[in-house]
C-alpha cells in the first residue's frame, strides 16, 4: 500500500485492503507466527490492482522453507511457492532470478519505480525475522525506507519514527538477506496502468 500510495497520490490505503493483500500474498507458514508475504504473491497482488511489477529473487528454490519445522509445513510452502510461480507466468509477471545491489534499487527509484525490499530485522530489533520495507529515497550514504510494522513501544505520537529510516549502503548488504541460505528479494512496483486486470 505504501508503494501504491507513492505512485498514485489519490490512492487511499485501508485496513480492509491491507488484510486482503496479506491474504493474497501469504505463504501460510513462516517461523512460529503467521504466514509472511511471498515476493511473487506481493507482485500478483499489485498486478491485480493494475500496477506493473518485476520481481527479483536470488534463488529459484522454494523460499522460506528453512524457517519452518515439520515436513507438512514445508510441503505447504512448496505448494504455495509453485502456485505463485505458475500464476506469475499466467499474468506475464517478469521474475528475474538475480542477486542485486543497492545501486540497482536506486536505479529503479530514479525511474520513478518503488522497490519493496525484504530485510532481516536483526539489526533493527535483535530478532531474526523477515520483514518488508518500502524504499522512500536515497542519498550518497544511505537508502531510506518506510517501515510498515514499527514497534509501537518505540514510536512517537506522530508516527514519524517509521518514515524515511536510513540504512547505510554498507549495512544494506547485510540487512537485505534473510535465512540460513540467504534469500535476497525485492518487488519493483511501477506506475499504475488504466487497464483493469482483476
Amino acid at each position: 500500500m505504501m508503494a501504491m500510495r507513492g505512485l498514485s497520490k489519490n490512492y487511499q490505503p485501508t485496513q480492509h485492503e491491507e488484510l486482503q493483500i496479506w491474504r493474497e500474498a501469504t505463504t501460510i507458514f513462516m517461523t512460529s507466527g503467521h504466514g509472511g508475504c511471498h515476493p511473487i504473491g506481493l507482485a500478483l497482488a499489485a498486478t491485480h490492482r493494475n500496477y506493473p511489477v518485476e520481481v527479483w529473487i536470488n534463488k529459484e528454490t522454494t523460499l522460506f522453507v528453512d524457517g519452518v519445522r515439520g515436513e507438512n509445513k514445508k510441503r505447504v510452502l512448496e505448494l504455495v511457492h509453485q502456485d505463485f510461480v505458475l500464476q506469475a507466468k499466467k499474468e506475464k509477471i517478469k521474475v528475474r532470478y538475480r542477486d542485486f545491489h543497492h545501486s540497482h534499487l536506486i536505479s529503479e527509484f530514479k525511474k520513478g519505480n518503488i522497490p519493496i525490499i525484504l530485510i532481516s530485522t536483526y539489526r533493527l530489533d535483535g530478532r531474526k525475522a523477515p520483514h518488508w520495507v518500502t524504499m522512500s529515497g536515497y542519498d550518497e550514504d544511505c537508502l531510506y525506507v518506510h517501515d510498515s510494522d514499527p514497534d509501537p513501544d518505540e514510536q512517537s505520537a506522530s508516527g514519524l519514527d517509521s518514515q524515511h529510516l536510513p540504512i547505510a549502503h554498507e549495512d544494506f548488504l547485510k540487512m537485505s538477506r534473510f535465512g540460513r541460505n540467504p534469500i535476497r528479494t525485492a518487488v519493483i512496483v511501477r506506475k499504475r496502468t488504466s487497464k483493469r486486470l482483476w
